[in-house]
């Protein structure tokens, strides 16, 4: 009697995996009483960036850093090549005002290429959410507008062949 339910977990198991996409990161569209973006951004106890700014933020960014927070959620993804790090932006305007942005950096630490992939602005009424998936395809969605990006083996996120059918 123990085999089969070993066998039908198994199955269960292994049967599951094979038909979901892994995702690296993700931000889904609020649910019922679920909202995986303000959990991640308002719950979440990660140190905003204070000491390497210069490292994982633009020139532009490093700027506005006196308005504006930054918090590096981590490393997703690492090749040869380069890796891929999650930035979250607190920014100061009126109500939730938060973005997180794909970012990619060369061996010796430079920006290669970002891509904002979800954000949550109460003032402008501007609502995107999206993921990563292990082949780096990333999925966005703003309002019913779909964008789907790839990161490329040198670290450039650009648009993909889907992105035009998904328009």
């Amino acid at each position: 009697m123990r085999y089969p339910i070993k066998i039908l977990f198994l199955i269960l198991t292994f049967g599951s995996c094979s038909t979901s996409e892994k995702k690296l990161f993700w931000i889904s569209e609020p649910s019922n009483h679920r909202n995986d973006f303000l959990y991640m951004v308002e719950s979440t106890n990660i140190l905003p960036i204070t000491d390497s700014l210069s490292y994982y933020l633009t020139t532009a960014e490093f700027v506005q850093a006196e308005k504006v927070v930054y918090k590096s959620f981590g490393k997703i993804y690492q090749n040869e090549n380069f890796k891929t790090n999650v930035i979250l932006r607190i920014g100061s305007k009126t109500g939730r005002d938060y973005e997180f942005i794909i970012r990619t950096f060369n061996k010796n630490g430079g920006i290669i290429d970002s891509y904002e992939l979800a954000k949550w602005i109460e003032q402008d009424k501007e609502f995107c959410f999206g993921s990563i998936n292990e082949q780096l395809i990333i999925n966005r969605n703003c309002e019913g507008e779909k964008d789907i990006m790839q990161i490329t083996n040198n670290g450039k996120i650009v648009a993909t062949s889907l992105h035009e059918r998904e328009k």
